[in-house]
């Protein structure tokens, strides 16, 4: 199973630092035949040849019982909507869902059948704790999100890339005051989705985001102005093109 998570951390960055120049020497758009032909059917790169791209599923989280609203991410879930749709993937989007809708969701989406898919995404945008993450009405252990395709428990996507985005902060401290004016991920996607290798693309997330963007808490001179670096835990054992078919 894979899960590569970007989740915001207090990590600092060199204000100096440069960001590197993009590899110029990367092909325009790499299509799936241009991989099999260059590499043959090897275990360097994950299938990406069936039928579907496959289900991409958002949990966007703006209104909760018991936690402040989250303004602007309707307009973050329109561009990964969009930039996820662009990448050919069937998008499903759910709105402030409670705590057992949401698993009810999960809980549907491991019973499809998946076998004419390349893979899975998942995207939730919400507030966050730790290991935590606030449904409309509560918190869930973020394990959640991918228990129910670990493994046998989803067969049909069994040897897949299931891809876990999360937008939210791993602690209280910077949850209300970190402020993006734009979504580095779904720039990435969109410039370079049909060309970069996943794990490139999110380094690059990484880059833009600790390079371009700072924490926005005014009220708070400890937390304001301060850098963030996305958190990317990886469990794929290929690499990944969402090249198009």
């Amino acid at each position: 199973m894979s899960v590569p998570t970007p989740l915001s951390a207090h990590d600092e960055v060199d204000n100096n630092s440069r960001v590197l120049s993009q590899d110029a020497s990367i092909p325009e758009i790499i299509s799936s035949s241009m991989i099999h032909e260059l590499q043959g059917v090897d275990d360097a790169h994950y299938d990406m040849r069936h039928e579907r791209r496959g289900v991409a599923v958002i949990f966007n989280h703006r209104h909760f019982l018991h936690a402040p609203e989250r303004k602007g991410t309707d307009a973050d879930c329109e561009n990964i909507r969009q930039v996820l749709a662009d990448l050919q993937f069937e998008v499903r989007v759910f709105r402030d869902l409670r705590k057992k809708e949401i698993k009810q969701v999960l809980d549907d989406l491991a019973e499809e059948n998946h076998k004419n898919s390349d893979c899975l995404l998942v995207v939730i945008m919400t507030h966050g704790d730790d290991d935590v993450l606030q449904a409309n009405d509560g918190t869930f252990n973020v394990d959640r999100l991918w228990e129910n395709f670990i493994g046998d428990a989803c067969p049909s996507l069994l040897g897949k890339p299931k891809l876990f985005f999360i937008q939210a902060c791993r602690g209280s401290s910077f949850d209300t005051g970190v402020h993006i004016s734009q979504c580095a991920l779904c720039d990435e996607l969109r410039e370079h989705g049909n060309r970069k290798e996943l794990l490139q693309l999110l380094t690059s997330v990484s880059r833009r985001v600790a390079y371009e963007f700072q924490s926005n808490v005014p009220d708070n001179n400890q937390m304001d102005c301060r850098k963030q670096m996305p958190c990317i835990v990886s469990m794929l054992t290929r690499m990944v093109y969402f090249s198009m078919k």
